[in-house]
């Protein structure tokens, strides 16, 4: 099985990156092994970010998700296991000391769960954000497939299975840590294991990449590696010499050079 759930909560873990969240992979919630895909903790104060992804819009101080990808059904039984997990996570951290207001509970799939439908109500909050009701916890429901487009939803296209989607999100997804190309390279890999083929490549992602954060360079950094007639090139001969010592010029220019131009000169003052 392709391991899809690790890869969104690395990809998670890098969109809450400077935020007062902060995400735990695979978080074991009792002493007999019971993991929780994704949990998302507030951990100091602050915003999170000016435009946040649909469907995290009012994220609580605890926010545990669990995700189903493409060959997984978001079914009723995920939803009363994911509020057994919230269940021992308030046994975990101390039920007085976390209300239920506090905690949040998030199912994350690639596509509509239809039967899940026929069962309970969804409530449609935006495109492709529900929220359903399963005994007394109101369950919020992401799916990706539905998700609109754009660089607010990068995070969510990256994982839509659909082309255009996941190219856009690679393209626009701006990415908090320092090299993402391994997590890239991962999306890219797997998607090729599930029989999709990305045109968008690696060299694509780096050429994205560099371009969205070329301003955060220094001078020196944008222009190394480039030879110096590439890194002239298009600037006019004028702007070229400024600052230049008259005296610093002639020096490379060859005697001949010079008494061909001082020639000139005479030539235009007599004419």
């Amino acid at each position: 099985m392709i391991d899809w759930h690790r890869i969104l909560g690395m990809v998670l873990t890098d969109y809450f990156t400077g935020t007062p969240y902060e995400v735990e992979l695979e978080k074991d919630l009792s002493l007999k092994r019971q993991i929780l895909d994704v949990a998302i903790i507030r951990k100091s104060a602050g915003g999170v970010r000016e435009e946040i992804c649909d469907g995290f819009e009012d994220l609580k101080e605890h926010n545990l998700l669990t995700y189903k990808s493409v060959h997984e059904s978001l079914s009723l039984w995920v939803l009363e296991e994911l509020i057994g997990y919230y269940v021992m996570y308030r046994k975990l951290i101390g039920k007085d000391g976390c209300e239920a207001s506090r905690i949040g509970l998030y199912a994350v799939c690639t596509k509509y769960p239809r039967r899940l439908s026929s069962e309970l109500a969804l409530k449609e909050l935006k495109r492709g954000v529900y929220e359903i009701k399963v005994l007394s916890c109101a369950i919020r429901i992401i799916v990706l497939r539905e998700i609109e487009r754009g660089r607010r939803n990068a995070i969510w296209n990256l994982f839509s299975l659909e082309e255009d989607k996941v190219r856009n999100g690679m393209a626009e997804y701006e990415w908090r840590v320092a090299e993402p190309s391994t997590i890239i390279d991962q999306l890219i890999k797997m998607y090729g294991k599930e029989g999709i083929k990305m045109a968008y490549t690696m060299e694509d992602f780096k050429k994205d990449y560099i371009r969205e954060n070329l301003g955060e360079l220094e001078p020196e950094e944008r222009l190394k590696g480039l030879p110096v007639e590439e890194r002239l090139k298009g600037v006019p001969a004028e702007e070229r010499l400024k600052g230049l010592d008259a005296k610093e010029i002639l020096k490379w220019l060859s005697p001949d050079i010079i008494e061909d131009y001082l020639d000139m000169i005479k030539k235009n003052r007599q004419g």
